[in-house]
């Protein structure tokens, strides 16, 4: 707790409301005296200040954005303070350092020599201080007139230091070096660098009360990034309609929410040419276009859609052999397929391969070294052709038997 961060939160008089609130919660609850080191999280500022989440959080970013915090040493968090149990990255909360210098300018303040040598190298005219000095000779010391306790004087006492990570303060304590002319002169670089801003994606989607999927912010309003995400979307599920008035006029249905939604998680994870690609396969394949009319059916599809793509480049079902097979992790265990000669047979990967290439693969149709099920999975290797491994294993015995 920092009651001086806390009194210099109070005085900020360009920050009103709930977001002032926050800035002087965050304050009190920074683990050092200038208000570094504070990590409360979202639902915690919001239940002490009387707001829902959301209002935090856009009174965060209000503040970072005018310079009055940023964030801090993410490892204070690392540990829960009263078991010291590591905590998850993904379950601790942010650290914020309260600046309280910022981008603002300081206060004109006076300062007096603070020794002797400075003393000496003044202008000559008597200090009263100057016969009070502590045995250190850095401070001057107080003649107080009521009777002496064994009570220390509290305002000659500061802050006991409970730094527990080597951790620089931010701000300077304590009287100043008796070579604060030469320290001034020197650059001194940043300790912590300045964190790399990342892009807020999620703004690419039409604000809340706008119902129109095909929803553009106007340019300059959001940075540009966003902005060509957003035209991004729009173009994908417009090309998906486009597509679909090409084959039959009766396949004109708009585009939701829920598709627009969809577009904007597959952009994230995926680039919008090799997108743009898997379509032009696609809606050209006589098997998925009809499996395809929205965005939301195109981007739950896009695993299987990018897989045979590249194992099958022509979409009328000619096959090129040396097409590279990228290697997707199926989390789920081998899923047993049955063809006409086997039943059962567990393949790995079953779930985003197709069936009829898994069928292929027992039958054994396809060499095992440009079977694509087989290159999915080397342990689908066992079953390749096991089909015909079982016809020969029971047509041996009775060729045995024969004179």
């Amino acid at each position: 707790m920092s009651s001086r961060a806390e009194n210099w939160a109070w005085e900020r008089d360009d920050v009103k409301g709930i977001t002032k609130f926050v800035l002087v919660y965050l304050a009190r609850r920074a683990y050092y005296d200038d208000g570094a080191a504070a990590w409360p999280s979202v639902e915690t500022i919001a239940f002490n200040c009387g707001c829902c989440e959301r209002t935090v959080i856009r009174s965060l970013q209000e503040l970072e954005r005018k310079g009055y915090i940023r964030p801090g040493d993410q490892e204070m968090s690392a540990r829960n303070p009263r078991t010291r149990k590591p905590i998850a990255r993904g379950h601790r909360s942010r650290v914020w350092d309260v600046v309280m210098d910022g981008d603002h300018p300081a206060e004109n303040i006076e300062e007096k020599p603070q020794n002797l040598d400075a003393l000496a190298e003044g202008d000559g005219k008597p200090d009263p201080d100057k016969d009070n000095l502590s045995p250190d000779g850095l401070s001057p010391e107080t003649k107080v007139m009521e009777p002496r306790t064994n009570c220390p004087g509290i305002l000659d006492r500061k802050s006991p230091n409970r730094q527990v990570i080597n951790n620089s303060p931010l701000i300077p304590f304590g009287d100043a070096p008796l070579n604060a002319e030469q320290a001034s002169t020197k650059p001194v670089a940043d300790p912590k660098p300045e964190p790399v801003p990342t892009t807020d994606w999620g703004r690419a989607l039409p604000p809340r009360g706008c119902r129109n999927p095909l929803w553009v912010p106007e340019p300059g309003k959001l940075p540009e990034p966003v902005t060509e995400r957003a035209g991004q979307e729009v173009r994908v599920l417009d090309g998906i309609r486009r597509r679909m008035l090409a084959v039959d006029q009766r396949f004109d249905v708009p585009a939701t929410m829920a598709d627009r939604k969809a577009v904007h998680s597959l952009l994230i994870d995926r680039p919008y040419g090799e997108i743009v690609a898997t379509m032009d396969w696609a809606y050209r394949n006589r098997y998925w276009l009809p499996r395809l009319t929205s965005g939301a059916r195109f981007a739950a599809n896009y695993v299987q859609l990018r897989l045979e793509m590249l194992t099958h480049p022509d979409p009328t079902g000619k096959r090129a052999p040396d097409a590279p097979l990228p290697v997707v992790k199926d989390p789920n265990r081998a899923i047993p397929v049955s063809s006409s000669s086997a039943s059962r047979v567990p393949i790995y990967g079953a779930a985003l391969l197709r069936t009829s290439l898994c069928q292929e693969h027992i039958e054994g149709v396809i060499s095992q070294e440009t079977c694509p099920v087989c290159a999915y999975d080397k342990r689908n290797h066992a079953t390749h052709d096991v089909a015909g491994r079982r016809k020969t294993k029971t047509g041996a015995p009775a060729e045995a038997v024969r004179p």
